[in-house]
């Protein structure tokens, strides 16, 4: 019967202390529960001291709690009067907490091998049970004093016995009379003298109850109106209470409802209103901190469109939360360093175009390009909490798009200059971009750059004639998207000049052509008629030209004029009549050049196959400066045929060009 009665104690404790954890308990909630539980642990101690248990070995409140969950070995179970079992749920387990926890918790005296509640910052634990299953849970057995009364070891009745012989005959007692005294009314003295009463051991009032635990509450619902109350009965005590923050506080009456700010701790015990009954209650406190909301970050970037394959953009995320205070009605609330930090992760728009980074720290403006997310990419921030006093921002997000800057086209042309209007260039486009992604489109420009047609899809090479741009004609191609990823390119062009022997004319020129003997070599004299027929064709009615024969004498067989189609006809005939032969007078040509009074003329070009025959060259340079003084811009020279240093220098000081012709 006794080891029943003790079995049901301690099952007792056990359904007390292995209520089903609630993951999330208010702090009211968790002191009622702690208080309850600390209560069942002093009960189990005494239940395993009395059952022959040992606590003088060990200290700490782990080293208890694992005492308390031990069985007796199996060969004194058997025969021990009294409980054998775990004092505890084998599940029950302790979590430390620090000075800076602000809920209560219990604490373990050593000398006194008991448990208790403080709501104190000092070390000291928190009670939880363990999610395992049986199989997870070892017990472990233990020796054991063992207890006064055994059960059988031998006997087969409940107790082993021996039969004893009687005890011998005791003869009686003989005690001496003696004389009393009478009593007196005196108060004995001395060291036998009887004692008084004891003094009544009083009890203790229960401490006082708040409306609201201790938590961390939204700034915005301060300052709170908190409710204490005495469930002693306003008869037996009154609630004293101050409310700790500052150095200043004080003990205070209380009278009904009082507002606390953030961070208050308010603190309350119950006087005893009858000290010969009653001893005053157990100081309890509450602590109301705060929680805000950070607020959300500002995501900025330097391009919002990038192109895919060379663009980048910088990323800055910005946010107001201050780093050391929070403003909360003109009173900052201190903040502890490092309370928040910023995060941010990159997502790519078009899922497998780039890999998304998940969370990182920000800490200053980063670049991110094209190339990691060729469809672009989604910037995430948020402000992140290491602190209780607050709460994770909202993400904010900003999309940055890329796009695919298409290469303009190649052109590839047959011809690169025109030297008879019969001549024809063959044009054909290349697009260098990704098959699919744009087309080509085209036009063609005249000299001047008027387009007969605008702009063309290309879908083959193409022919351009001389006659068709007796001037000359540009190629101007480019390549379109065919979706919006992709833009256009830019504009590629080449240009099919009508030339003289290479060189451009500017349509205000004065042509000094040789005629000497040895321009039947090679049929020069054939080629020069053939190119300088050709260039005609260049000038219009704004232009300007002149052409002057030499050999050992110059002859102008074309003034000074505008390139009617009269004057252009008279020219031509007078160039095919050109005969060659006689000498090289480069000094004649050019002062003929000098009186032929052509304003407005701003090149020459001066064409010779062979070495002059000026004796003195001084003259040559003199009249090449004259010109340019007169207004000549450039002054070009050809050789044709053969490579003559002279032509080169004259062109050096004309500031023109001087090209050179093979036969």
């Amino acid at each position: 019967m006794v080891e029943v009665m003790i079995a049901v104690s301690v099952v007792a404790i056990l359904a007390l202390i292995a209520v089903a954890t609630i993951t999330k308990v208010k702090p009211a909630a968790e002191m009622s529960k702690l208080r309850s539980d600390i209560q069942n642990l002093n009960t189990a101690i005494k239940i395993y001291k009395h059952s022959g248990g040992d606590l003088t070995k060990v200290s700490t409140p782990a080293e208890v709690i694992a005492k308390l969950k031990t069985v007796r070995q199996k060969s004194t179970a058997q025969s021990y009067v009294g409980y054998t079992g775990s004092m505890l749920d084998p599940r029950l387990s302790i979590l430390e907490v620090g000075p800076t926890y602000k809920g209560p918790r219990a604490i373990y005296d050593n000398a006194t091998n008991r448990f208790s509640l403080t709501s104190e910052p000092v070390v000291g634990f928190k009670i939880q049970l363990l999610d395992l299953d049986d199989k997870g849970i070892d017990v472990i057995e233990e020796t054991r004093a063992k207890s006064a009364l055994e059960y059988s070891h031998t006997s087969s009745w409940v107790w082993d016995y021996e039969d004893v012989a009687p005890p011998a005959r005791l003869d009686p007692t003989l005690v001496t009379k003696v004389n009393v005294a009478t009593p007196t009314n005196e108060t004995p003295t001395g060291v036998g003298a009887p004692t008084g009463p004891s003094a009544p051991v009083l009890a203790k009032l229960l401490p006082p109850t708040f409306s609201i635990p201790t938590d961390n509450y939204p700034l915005e619902n301060f300052p709170m109106q908190v409710s204490i109350n005495n469930p002693n009965g306003s008869s037996s005590g009154k609630i004293i209470y101050g409310i700790i923050n500052t150095d200043a506080w004080e003990w205070l009456d209380y009278t009904g409802p009082i507002a606390v700010n953030p961070g208050d701790k308010v603190l309350a015990f119950v006087e005893s209103l009858k000290p010969t009954e009653f001893h005053h209650s157990d100081p309890v406190d509450e602590h109301y901190d705060w929680t805000a909301v950070l607020s959300e970050p500002t995501i900025s970037v330097s391009n919002d469109e990038i192109d895919a394959r060379t663009g980048s953009t910088t990323v800055t995320i910005t946010h107001n939360n201050h780093p050391t205070y929070l403003d909360y009605n003109g009173k900052q609330l201190s903040v502890s360093p490092n309370s928040f930090s910023v995060q941010y992760k990159l997502i790519p728009l078009v899922t497998g175009e780039g890999t998304e980074t998940g969370w990182l720290n920000y800490e200053a403006p980063f670049d991110i390009g094209g190339p990691q997310f060729p469809h672009g990419f989604e910037v995430v921030s948020r402000v992140v909490s290491s602190s209780p006093n607050f709460v994770n921002s909202s993400e904010v997000s900003k999309d940055v798009n890329a796009f695919y800057k298409l290469d303009a086209p190649t052109i590839h042309s047959t011809l690169d200059t025109l030297t008879s209007a019969s001549e024809s260039a063959v044009i054909t486009l290349t697009n260098p971009n990704p098959t699919g992604s744009s087309s080509i489109v085209y036009q063609v420009l005249d000299d001047v750059g008027n387009s007969a047609s605008g702009w063309i899809d290309y879908s083959s090479p193409f022919t351009v004639t001389g006659g068709q741009y007796p001037k000359g004609f540009s190629i101007f191609a480019k390549v379109v998207p065919e979706d919006s990823y992709y833009r256009e390119s830019g504009t590629a062009k080449k240009s099919i000049a009508v030339h003289f022997f290479g060189l451009e004319v500017t349509g205000k020129t004065i042509f000094i052509l040789d005629s000497s003997g040895s321009m039947v070599t090679n049929n020069r004299i054939d080629r020069l008629k053939s190119a300088a027929i050709t260039v005609l064709e260049v000038f219009g009615t704004s232009d300007d030209f002149a052409i002057i024969d030499y050999d050992s004498t110059p002859k102008v067989i074309s003034d000074w004029g505008p390139g009617t189609s009269a004057r252009k006809d008279a020219a031509k005939n007078a160039i095919n009549n050109m005969v060659a032969g006689g000498g090289t007078m480069y000094g004649a040509a050019l002062q003929a050049a000098i009186t032929l009074n052509a304003v407005g003329a701003d090149q020459i070009i001066f064409l010779s196959d062979g070495y002059p025959s000026d004796s003195n060259h001084a003259p040559i340079f003199s009249a090449i400066d004259v010109l340019v003084q007169g207004g000549i811009k450039q002054f070009d020279t050809i050789s044709l045929g053969t490579d003559q240093a002279i032509l080169k220098n004259m062109s050096e000081k004309g500031k023109g060009k001087n090209v050179k012709v093979k036969d």
